[in-house]
């Protein structure tokens, strides 16, 4: 739910996007090294 306007928000493969107030938030993306730390 888009925080701006409460409206469902779109998701692509970068970011969840809002068509009615135009908020966008990107995905983060976590990698972790052989050891396990970030």
């Amino acid at each position: 739910m888009c925080p701006k306007c409460n409206s469902r928000m779109a998701e692509h493969s970068d970011r969840f996007s809002c068509g009615k107030c135009g908020y966008s938030e990107f995905k983060t993306q976590h990698k972790e090294n052989s050891d396990g730390k970030h």
